[in-house]
Protein backbone atom coordinates (compact mmCIF):
# COMPACT_ATOMS: atom_id res chain seq x y z
CA UNK A 1 0.00 0.00 0.00
CA UNK A 2 2.77 2.13 1.20
CA UNK A 3 4.73 1.80 -2.89
CA UNK A 4 1.03 2.51 -3.93
CA UNK A 5 0.79 6.28 -2.62
CA UNK A 6 4.02 6.86 -3.59
CA UNK A 7 3.37 5.60 -7.33
CA UNK A 8 0.19 7.91 -7.21
CA UNK A 9 1.89 10.97 -5.56
CA UNK A 10 4.45 10.72 -8.01
CA UNK A 11 1.80 10.31 -10.43
CA UNK A 12 -0.04 13.51 -8.89
CA UNK A 13 3.21 15.34 -9.50
CA UNK A 14 3.90 14.57 -13.12
CA UNK A 15 0.30 15.31 -13.96
CA UNK A 16 1.10 18.70 -12.55
CA UNK A 17 3.69 19.53 -14.32
CA UNK A 18 1.96 18.55 -17.70
CA UNK A 19 -0.92 20.44 -17.22
CA UNK A 20 0.95 23.33 -16.43
CA UNK A 21 3.04 23.05 -19.72
CA UNK A 22 1.70 25.30 -22.49
CA UNK A 23 2.87 23.38 -25.09
CA UNK A 24 1.57 19.71 -23.65
CA UNK A 25 -1.44 21.10 -23.54
CA UNK A 26 -1.15 22.32 -27.53
CA UNK A 27 -0.37 18.75 -28.34
CA UNK A 28 -2.72 16.67 -25.99
CA UNK A 29 -5.26 18.59 -26.80
CA UNK A 30 -5.47 21.04 -29.68
CA UNK A 31 -3.57 19.89 -32.45
CA UNK A 32 -5.32 16.43 -32.71
CA UNK A 33 -8.73 18.22 -32.34
CA UNK A 34 -7.29 20.20 -35.10
CA UNK A 35 -6.33 17.65 -36.83
CA UNK A 36 -9.83 15.39 -36.46
CA UNK A 37 -11.69 18.83 -37.66
CA UNK A 38 -9.33 19.58 -40.60
CA UNK A 39 -8.99 15.92 -42.07
CA UNK A 40 -12.77 15.35 -41.49
CA UNK A 41 -14.05 18.15 -43.50
CA UNK A 42 -11.21 17.93 -46.08
CA UNK A 43 -12.09 14.08 -46.94
CA UNK A 44 -15.82 15.15 -47.01
CA UNK A 45 -16.79 13.32 -44.06
CA UNK A 46 -18.65 15.47 -42.49
CA UNK A 47 -21.21 14.36 -44.40
CA UNK A 48 -20.77 10.38 -44.03
CA UNK A 49 -20.47 9.26 -40.48
CA UNK A 50 -19.26 6.08 -41.94
CA UNK A 51 -15.85 7.98 -42.83
CA UNK A 52 -15.67 10.17 -40.04
CA UNK A 53 -15.71 7.67 -37.89
CA UNK A 54 -12.17 5.92 -39.60
CA UNK A 55 -10.85 9.52 -38.90
CA UNK A 56 -11.70 9.47 -35.60
CA UNK A 57 -9.92 6.33 -34.71
CA UNK A 58 -6.98 7.50 -36.88
CA UNK A 59 -6.32 10.48 -34.77
CA UNK A 60 -7.25 8.72 -31.37
CA UNK A 61 -4.13 6.00 -32.66
CA UNK A 62 -2.00 9.31 -33.63
CA UNK A 63 -2.37 10.82 -30.19
CA UNK A 64 -1.51 7.57 -28.25
CA UNK A 65 1.45 7.18 -30.77
CA UNK A 66 2.77 10.46 -30.16
CA UNK A 67 2.05 10.88 -26.17
CA UNK A 68 4.08 7.08 -26.04
CA UNK A 69 7.08 8.65 -28.67
CA UNK A 70 7.08 12.13 -26.94
CA UNK A 71 5.67 11.82 -23.43
CA UNK A 72 8.38 8.94 -22.80
CA UNK A 73 10.90 8.92 -25.77
CA UNK A 74 11.54 12.41 -25.62
CA UNK A 75 10.30 13.29 -22.21
CA UNK A 76 12.82 10.72 -20.38
CA UNK A 77 15.70 12.27 -21.98
CA UNK A 78 15.06 15.48 -21.30
CA UNK A 79 14.97 14.28 -17.68
CA UNK A 80 17.91 12.24 -17.94
CA UNK A 81 19.81 14.84 -18.98
CA UNK A 82 18.76 17.38 -16.67
CA UNK A 83 20.02 14.89 -14.02
CA UNK A 84 16.55 14.15 -12.36
CA UNK A 85 16.78 10.51 -12.33
CA UNK A 86 20.49 10.72 -11.17
CA UNK A 87 18.87 12.69 -7.63
CA UNK A 88 16.67 10.26 -7.67
CA UNK A 89 19.20 7.45 -6.41
CA UNK A 90 19.51 9.64 -3.51
CA UNK A 91 16.60 8.82 -2.27
CA UNK A 92 13.95 5.09 -1.34
CA UNK A 93 12.05 5.65 -4.80
CA UNK A 94 12.98 3.30 -6.66
CA UNK A 95 12.62 3.07 -10.43
CA UNK A 96 9.63 0.78 -11.12
CA UNK A 97 7.93 3.47 -9.39
CA UNK A 98 9.21 6.16 -11.47
CA UNK A 99 8.53 4.04 -14.63
CA UNK A 100 5.44 3.18 -14.04
CA UNK A 101 4.78 7.05 -12.88
CA UNK A 102 5.24 7.92 -16.55
CA UNK A 103 3.41 5.32 -17.99
CA UNK A 104 0.16 5.82 -15.66
CA UNK A 105 0.55 9.94 -16.30
CA UNK A 106 0.21 9.25 -20.03
CA UNK A 107 -2.29 7.02 -19.40
CA UNK A 108 -4.44 9.21 -17.81
CA UNK A 109 -3.45 12.47 -20.48
CA UNK A 110 -4.54 9.90 -23.37
CA UNK A 111 -7.81 9.14 -21.88
CA UNK A 112 -8.82 13.07 -21.44
CA UNK A 113 -7.55 13.55 -24.69
CA UNK A 114 -9.74 10.46 -25.91
CA UNK A 115 -12.87 11.80 -24.19
CA UNK A 116 -12.33 15.11 -26.41
CA UNK A 117 -11.89 13.61 -29.60
CA UNK A 118 -15.00 11.26 -29.32
CA UNK A 119 -16.95 14.09 -27.96
CA UNK A 120 -15.98 15.80 -31.36
CA UNK A 121 -16.89 13.51 -33.90
CA UNK A 122 -20.44 12.56 -31.85
CA UNK A 123 -21.41 16.13 -31.79
CA UNK A 124 -20.03 17.82 -34.58
CA UNK A 125 -20.22 15.04 -37.20
CA UNK A 126 -22.99 12.89 -35.73
CA UNK A 127 -20.57 9.73 -35.30
CA UNK A 128 -22.49 7.11 -33.83
CA UNK A 129 -20.57 4.21 -31.60
CA UNK A 130 -21.42 1.17 -31.80
CA UNK A 131 -19.06 0.29 -28.46
CA UNK A 132 -17.87 -2.63 -26.58
CA UNK A 133 -16.53 -0.45 -23.94
CA UNK A 134 -14.49 -3.38 -22.07
CA UNK A 135 -12.59 -4.15 -25.31
CA UNK A 136 -11.98 -0.47 -26.38
CA UNK A 137 -10.68 0.25 -22.68
CA UNK A 138 -8.10 -2.94 -22.86
CA UNK A 139 -7.02 -2.32 -26.65
CA UNK A 140 -6.04 1.15 -25.79
CA UNK A 141 -4.10 0.72 -22.61
CA UNK A 142 -2.79 -2.14 -25.06
CA UNK A 143 -1.42 0.49 -27.38
CA UNK A 144 -0.87 3.30 -24.51
CA UNK A 145 1.74 0.11 -23.11
CA UNK A 146 3.01 -0.47 -26.48
CA UNK A 147 3.75 2.89 -27.72
CA UNK A 148 5.32 4.24 -24.05
CA UNK A 149 7.93 0.96 -24.45
CA UNK A 150 8.49 1.71 -28.01
CA UNK A 151 9.63 5.51 -26.22
CA UNK A 152 11.84 3.66 -23.71
CA UNK A 153 13.24 2.08 -26.54
CA UNK A 154 14.11 5.15 -27.89
CA UNK A 155 15.15 6.63 -24.47
CA UNK A 156 17.27 3.60 -24.38
CA UNK A 157 19.64 4.28 -27.82
CA UNK A 158 19.40 8.17 -28.05
CA UNK A 159 22.39 9.70 -26.23
CA UNK A 160 20.87 13.31 -26.08
CA UNK A 161 17.43 15.11 -26.57
CA UNK A 162 18.31 16.11 -30.43
CA UNK A 163 19.01 12.19 -31.13
CA UNK A 164 15.67 11.46 -29.51
CA UNK A 165 14.02 14.50 -30.96
CA UNK A 166 14.93 13.38 -34.15
CA UNK A 167 14.38 9.69 -33.97
CA UNK A 168 10.73 10.26 -32.68
CA UNK A 169 9.89 12.55 -35.69
CA UNK A 170 10.96 10.01 -38.31
CA UNK A 171 8.71 7.18 -36.59
CA UNK A 172 6.12 9.27 -35.46
CA UNK A 173 5.62 10.74 -39.23
CA UNK A 174 6.21 7.60 -41.10
CA UNK A 175 3.99 5.54 -39.03
CA UNK A 176 1.28 8.18 -38.84
CA UNK A 177 0.83 8.48 -42.79
CA UNK A 178 1.30 5.12 -43.99
CA UNK A 179 -0.59 3.15 -40.93
CA UNK A 180 -2.34 5.85 -38.93
CA UNK A 181 -4.47 8.24 -40.85
CA UNK A 182 -5.88 6.18 -43.53
CA UNK A 183 -7.72 2.61 -43.06
CA UNK A 184 -5.55 -0.13 -44.72
CA UNK A 185 -7.43 -0.65 -47.72
CA UNK A 186 -7.07 2.56 -48.67
CA UNK A 187 -3.00 2.49 -49.14
CA UNK A 188 -1.51 1.36 -52.32
CA UNK A 189 -0.46 -2.48 -52.29
CA UNK A 190 3.10 -1.76 -51.16
CA UNK A 191 2.45 0.63 -48.50
CA UNK A 192 -0.13 -1.81 -47.57
CA UNK A 193 2.82 -4.33 -47.24
CA UNK A 194 4.82 -1.82 -44.87
CA UNK A 195 2.06 -0.96 -42.90
CA UNK A 196 1.18 -4.81 -41.65
CA UNK A 197 4.94 -4.12 -40.09
CA UNK A 198 3.86 -1.24 -37.60
CA UNK A 199 2.03 -1.74 -34.27
CA UNK A 200 0.03 1.47 -35.20
CA UNK A 201 -1.44 -0.87 -37.95
CA UNK A 202 -3.14 -3.45 -35.58
CA UNK A 203 -4.16 -0.97 -33.18
CA UNK A 204 -6.02 1.12 -35.57
CA UNK A 205 -8.02 -2.31 -36.50
CA UNK A 206 -8.60 -3.15 -32.70
CA UNK A 207 -10.12 -0.03 -31.70
CA UNK A 208 -11.72 0.51 -35.32
CA UNK A 209 -13.70 -3.31 -34.32
CA UNK A 210 -13.94 -2.74 -30.72
CA UNK A 211 -15.67 1.31 -30.77
CA UNK A 212 -17.49 0.70 -34.09
CA UNK A 213 -18.57 -2.67 -34.65
CA UNK A 214 -18.69 -4.12 -30.71
CA UNK A 215 -16.01 -6.78 -31.48
CA UNK A 216 -15.23 -8.07 -28.19
CA UNK A 217 -10.93 -8.79 -27.65
CA UNK A 218 -11.35 -12.49 -28.68
CA UNK A 219 -13.60 -10.93 -31.98
CA UNK A 220 -10.18 -9.48 -32.74
CA UNK A 221 -7.67 -11.14 -31.52
CA UNK A 222 -4.99 -11.32 -34.32
CA UNK A 223 -4.79 -7.51 -33.69
CA UNK A 224 -4.90 -7.48 -30.01
CA UNK A 225 -2.31 -10.22 -30.25
CA UNK A 226 0.18 -8.98 -33.02
CA UNK A 227 0.05 -5.55 -30.30
CA UNK A 228 0.60 -7.37 -27.80
CA UNK A 229 3.80 -9.03 -29.30
CA UNK A 230 5.41 -5.85 -29.65
CA UNK A 231 4.86 -4.93 -26.47
CA UNK A 232 6.78 -7.51 -25.36
CA UNK A 233 9.67 -7.09 -27.85
CA UNK A 234 9.84 -3.37 -26.89
CA UNK A 235 9.61 -4.45 -23.04
CA UNK A 236 12.28 -6.42 -23.94
CA UNK A 237 14.32 -4.17 -25.98
CA UNK A 238 14.23 -1.64 -23.31
CA UNK A 239 14.59 -3.66 -20.41
CA UNK A 240 18.00 -5.16 -21.20
CA UNK A 241 19.10 -1.48 -22.91
CA UNK A 242 17.80 1.19 -20.91
CA UNK A 243 19.65 3.62 -18.41
CA UNK A 244 18.58 5.99 -16.13
CA UNK A 245 21.86 7.70 -15.88
CA UNK A 246 22.92 9.77 -18.76
CA UNK A 247 25.75 7.27 -20.76
CA UNK A 248 29.03 8.40 -22.62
Amino acid sequence: MKNLSILWNETKLMLVMFFRDRQSIFWAYIFPAGLLILFTVLWGSKSNPAIASGMLVGVIGISVMSGGLFGIGVGVVSAREAGIYKRYKTTPLSSWIIFAAHILTRALALFSTILVLVLISVIGFQVKLEMNIFASIVIVLLGIFTFCALGFVIASFAKSIGAALGITNILLMFMMFIGGLLPLNMLPKLLQTIARLLPITYFRIALQLAMFERYSLLDCWKSVGILLGFLLVFSAISIKWFHWERTS
